[in-house]
């Protein structure tokens, strides 16, 4: 008799466990996919106002959300597309990056938060800006 009902609890332990499996499989994830990373302007006078736009795809199998974006620099503008993607869609993130008073090596980054815990994206534009305006001695 005490084997019939441990029986039986194994064989419902066995049932919730692939109830949960099944749930867990059956979980569809968004994954980000950028054409580029890093965008390099190159050599630029300090005033240019620099326009570039990332290309990234939708290459999981759940819906893509942009949820934030974040930029520790003034100097960018960051305007996405379209913040919703499904799976295999293509959207656009627009970054305008004004030069006015800089000079040197810039190199200047931002994340991008989606509404998938731990998938982020860090993408950057760089340039060397050369200002009149300033000279070292």
């Amino acid at each position: 008799m005490v084997f019939l009902v441990l029986a039986a609890c194994t064989g419902q332990q066995n049932k919730n466990n692939k109830a949960s499996h099944m749930v867990l499989s059956e979980n569809k994830y968004p994954e980000f996919e950028f054409t580029e990373e890093i965008h390099n302007f190159g050599t630029r006078k300090s005033g240019e106002i620099l326009d570039y736009t990332f290309v990234y795809r939708n290459s999981g199998e759940g819906v893509l959300e942009i949820k934030k974006i974040e930029s520790g620099c003034g100097c960018l503008r960051i305007e996405p597309g379209s913040k919703i993607l499904q799976p295999g869609e293509t959207g656009k993130i627009r970054v305008v990056f004004d030069t006015s008073g800089l000079w040197g090596d810039q190199f200047q980054s931002f994340r991008v938060l989606s509404n998938r815990d731990g998938i982020k994206m860090d993408l950057a534009v760089a340039a060397k800006v050369v200002n009149d305006n300033i000279q070292l001695k």
